[in-house]
């Protein structure tokens, strides 16, 4: 039986090279495909993937917050992340929240379809340029968590996701399908618990944390 694949990129040239890619793999057979997070969440929950490529930085809602969610509510699902960052914090923070491997762009086509194998048969794939650290980082960060994904619920992540991403409270409430005075009031507790009233501050701290790519 092939097992079933997911992509979810926000660049629509990267889902259809991937998808290329993948479709001449006869282990595999490809059942969708998301543009951010958020759809991917809910898209994933409907078609049930073995295996998902998802894109760590993307609008709406980045890669780590839906890979947190898938993995609570599909555990058995195996996610392979693909960043266009080398930087051990996003890997430490996409294998915390539950992905199995973890992939630099650009990737060649072979380096692509080992990860998926490898991830397929139950291990796991660090790309060599940010392997030699970032378990040991995942252990540390573990001990010590200190970063938006334990100071902040995941609806103020969300939030303050897109507040840098530019958003203006009345497009979160629609998106997000909450009052405007909702939002406020979330926006409110983001500002007490970061200690920061501006925008810039917010966003220079939502890149930082890989929380958006602004």
């Amino acid at each position: 039986m092939k097992k079933r694949l997911f992509i979810v990129d926000d660049q629509c040239l990267v889902r259809q090279g991937i998808m290329r890619v993948l479709e001449r793999l006869p282990l595999y057979e490809i059942v969708g495909e998301a543009e951010d997070g958020r759809k991917a969440v809910y898209m994933a929950l409907e078609l049930k993937p073995d295996l998902i490529v998802m894109s760590v930085s993307m609008p709406v809602m980045n890669g780590i917050e839906a890979t947190r969610r898938i993995s609570k509510e599909m555990p058995g699902a195996k996610i392979i992340a693909l960043s266009s960052r080398a930087d051990t914090k996003s890997a430490v923070e996409m294998l915390d929240a539950g992905a199995r491997s973890y992939l630099v762009r650009p990737a060649t086509t072979s380096e692509l379809v080992q990860a998926i194998d490898i991830t397929s048969r139950g291990g796991t794939y660090i790309d060599p340029v940010v392997s030699k650290v970032c378990m040991a980082k995942v252990f540390k960060y573990r001990r010590d968590k200190k970063s938006a994904f334990s100071v902040l619920s995941p609806r103020e992540r969300e939030i303050l996701q897109m507040i840098a991403e530019s958003m203006q409270s009345k497009e979160i409430a629609r998106i997000l399908r909450i009052s405007i005075k909702t939002v406020d009031t979330h926006r409110q507790k983001i500002i007490e618990k970061l200690e920061c009233n501006s925008i810039a501050g917010l966003t220079k701290y939502a890149i930082r944390e890989g929380l958006t790519s602004a």
